[in-house]
């Protein structure tokens, strides 16, 4: 048979209104707060179907569904889905929605078919007792009055609601009382279904006396314990006899409908309990005792708190309590720890009161409905949202410094342009004075020197990133790099009237980098000199800490701010990054000199006071003892001889090659220049160099091609010829392959005359 159910146009009306409110709240916050609006729509489902059933669920899913993708989902206000993610998060909603809408239905229905059977219980029993000719009597174990017919109400001439809820022994005799008492503290203590008759004396309301005969059988509870007696009282003899039959029919009944409801709970796939009044948990399915592995003893009364999670135990109190006091719906989600493997699981839990005649709670009927893989699934989807979001920020706050960066690189790289090009201009004009033409000179060589800085700052980051800094380590002493820095920036210094201080009494030996550690000091005094005003002063101090070298710079400059102190050594990071700043640089050179340090073995710290109070760098450097290095290693040679020196220099430009013809015979060397490998390699077999300084990228033949056929040649004749190459790519591969292919050493374009003569020399005598 085909069961039809019936339109309920109000259920479906419910079901649309709890969509659009959804709708309209989501539009709301949306706006305001960028919230996800699928919790609303879950809602709407859940209380369709709550309310409805399975058709409302549906309907309000189909709604939502449309509601999501018009209004939430690009394109708006289209129906169409444009990515497989929105296909996905929709199929994920209707799945849960769906999910969701069944659970409530079921759960719906089965509260609908208890609910029936309690009514029906109800029925039968209050028609059969209210058509008895006997006086039916129901009290507790104590003797308190809980239910009367009007059958005994008119025997002692009292109305129903006067009877219930006051002891039995108010109607009694004294003897009647004490015999009576007696019963109940037996049943109370041996638990045992024990019938009895009495002769009851009673007293009506109008101090009459009644002479009744009473059968009293005891209530016993799942448990066996005594809860209560049920009992029939007849003012003849004759007549109780006469119902005997129908009572032990009406007991018979009362227990087939027992074990009907028991089956039926049984049967639910949640776990479903019900509770007295006051919240004592007096019964559970077969279900929660296979989840939870518990006895009822274990969880009666207050005992299903021990499976809680220890998180939810508090809250979940806390709510229930509140439901017992106000009569309203229990309605929470809580975790539940299953027996089999110990995992705690998301339940949703719900519980309804049920009300006598006169709105007092008698029972409460609840259930757990297992919501993990759901509530997983939403959690998952959020999670994902929300790294969607970082990721875009991240994104987005790369894409600016991408910019600022791009734009600092680009003023920072034209800006020396500018001077350059102007005084070439009026140089080849040629009509400066001797004073103008020595000024045009001193500016194009800062301005181009200062080029050369950001682009070798930019290289040595770009090093540093992907761990390709090496170091030439030799031992070296500190107080000749810190001079060597200290010429670098004398002539800054000068030009804003700043007086440098020096300490620097030797303290040791280390084993460093020498023109590494020298950029470091440089880094340093220029950062300092920089950021101090005309007439300020700069310190360098080196001292002997332990075993370890200890070089403070210190300036009276503008200082740091104490919320910019832990970004110093940050690359690219600057405390005035805006474009009125008055300083300029890409904020590399500190980040440089933390990278050097560290790899040097030390470290640098900073520190202020706070803005317009100066700043104080601290370089921290491990000394070697003389006992690990020994007296025939020599300290780098900072005048450079290169006197008598037969050198053959190979470069395709021309001007190049004019520089460095010039720069080496000002050392003192004899030059060979030439244009092309050809021509180096004819030089050689002619006159016999004692260096070699190559150019990489040249035509035809490179230098890696002319350094392996000059290598060839050697194998020979026996002697190895000092070489060294010029590149204007840097990089650890491109050094590598300059190191395979033959040559001891290169440096990078544009070369420093002394660094030239300097590398030259320590070859030559190293050789």
């Amino acid at each position: 048979m085909i069961n039809v159910q019936r339109f309920h146009p109000q259920r479906h009306c419910v079901s649309c209104l709890s969509v659009v409110l959804a709708l309209l709240l989501g539009l709301g916050l949306e706006g305001l707060f960028k919230l996800d609006v699928s919790p609303l729509f879950f809602a709407a489902v859940v209380f369709s179907s709550w309310y409805g059933g399975l058709a409302p669920g549906l309907i309000a899913t189909v709604l939502a569904i449309l509601a999501k993708d018009y209004f939430f989902i690009s394109p708006f206000h289209l129906l169409g889905l444009s990515s497989a993610a929105d296909v996905l998060e929709l199929i994920v909603f209707s799945a849960v929605a769906l999910l969701i809408s069944s659970l409530n239905a079921e759960l719906k229905a089965i509260r609908q078919r208890l609910e029936a059977n309690i009514t029906k219980l109800q029925v039968r029993y209050s028609g059969l007792l209210e058509t008895a000719n006997e006086g039916i009597w129901i009290f507790d174990n104590r003797g308190q009055t809980e239910y009367v017919n009007q059958q005994l109400a008119d025997m002692l001439g009292y109305s129903i609601e006067k009877m219930v809820d006051r002891p039995i022994f108010d109607f009694m005799e004294s003897q009647t009382r004490i015999e009576i008492e007696q019963w109940l503290e037996q049943q109370r203590q041996k638990n045992r279904e024990i019938k009895q008759q009495f002769d009851l004396h009673l007293r009506r309301k109008d101090k009459s006396a009644l002479e009744a005969v009473i059968s009293i059988s005891p209530i016993l509870n799942k448990l066996g314990e005594f809860s209560g007696a049920i009992a029939m009282l007849t003012d003849d003899i004759t007549k109780h006899e006469q119902h005997i039959f129908q009572k032990q029919e009406w007991l018979d009944l009362a227990q087939n409908s027992d074990l009907m409801f028991r089956t039926l709970a049984d049967t639910m796939p949640q776990m479903f309990w019900i509770t007295q009044p006051d919240g004592y948990h007096e019964y559970f399915n077969r279900r929660w005792y296979d989840y939870t592995g518990k006895t009822l003893e274990q969880t009666q009364g207050e005992g299903w708190q021990d499976i809680l999670h220890p998180d939810d135990v508090q809250r979940t109190i806390a709510v229930w309590q509140t439901s017992l006091q106000t009569g309203k719906i229990y309605d929470i989600e809580y975790r539940f720890r299953r027996a089999a493997d110990g995992e705690y699981r998301w339940h949703l839990g719900r519980a309804f009161p049920l009300k006598n005649q006169d709105g007092q709670i008698v029972k409460w009927f609840g259930s757990c409905t297992d919501i993990h893989d759901q509530k997983l699934a939403i959690e998952e989807r959020a999670q994902a949202l929300e790294r969607e979001r970082n990721a875009r920020i991240e994104l987005e706050k790369a894409n600016r410094m991408k910019d600022d960066f791009l734009a600092i690189v680009s003023h920072e790289l034209r800006s020396p342009l500018n001077p350059i090009l102007g005084w070439s201009k009026l140089l080849l004009n040629r009509k400066l004075d001797i004073a103008k033409t020595t000024q045009a000179l001193e500016v194009i060589e800062r301005n181009a020197q200062l080029q050369a800085r950001l682009i070798e700052d930019l290289l040595d980051v770009s090093r540093i990133l992907r761990g390709k800094l090496s170091l030439n380590i030799s031992p070296v002493d500190l107080v000749a790099i810190i001079e060597a820095a200290l010429d670098t920036i004398y002539l800054a210094a000068e030009a804003k009237s700043i007086q440098i201080q020096t300490h620097a009494a030797s303290v040791g030996i280390v084993e460093a980098d020498y023109n590494r550690l020298q950029q470091v000091f440089v880094n340093l005094l220029t950062n300092a000199i920089k950021f101090t005003p005309a007439g300020g002063r700069v310190e360098i101090r080196l001292d002997k800490v332990g075993s370890q070298a200890q070089i403070e710079v210190s300036d009276t400059g503008k200082g740091i701010s104490p919320d910019f102190l832990p970004y110093v050594f940050d690359r690219f990071r600057q405390a005035d990054d805006t474009t009125t700043r008055k300083s300029g640089g890409l904020g590399l050179g500190l980040a440089i000199v933390h990278h050097i340090v560290e790899l040097h073995g030390g470290s640098v710290e900073v520190a202020s006071q706070g803005e317009g109070l100066g700043a104080t760098f601290t370089v921290m450097l491990p000394l070697i003892t003389s006992s690990q290095y020994s007296q025939d290693d020599r300290l780098p040679d900072n005048s450079p001889n290169l006197q008598g020196l037969r050198i053959v220099v190979v470069d395709d430009d021309i001007d190049t090659l004019n520089l460095l013809v010039f720069i080496l015979e000002q050392y003192g060397a004899q030059v060979e220049a030439v244009g092309s490998a050809r021509e180096a390699l004819e030089a050689i077999a002619n006159t016999k160099p004692d260096f070699l300084l190559s150019d990489i990228a040249m035509p035809e033949v490179d230098g890696y091609m002319l350094i392996r056929q000059v290598r060839a040649l050697e194998v020979s004749q026996g002697n190895m010829l000092p070489a060294i190459a010029l590149t204007a790519v840097a990089g650890e591969v491109n050094h590598n392959n300059i190191i395979s292919a033959g040559f001891q050493r290169y440096l990078t374009k544009p070369v420093e005359p002394v660094e030239l003569a300097a590398a030259i020399a320590d070859l030559s005598r190293h050789k």
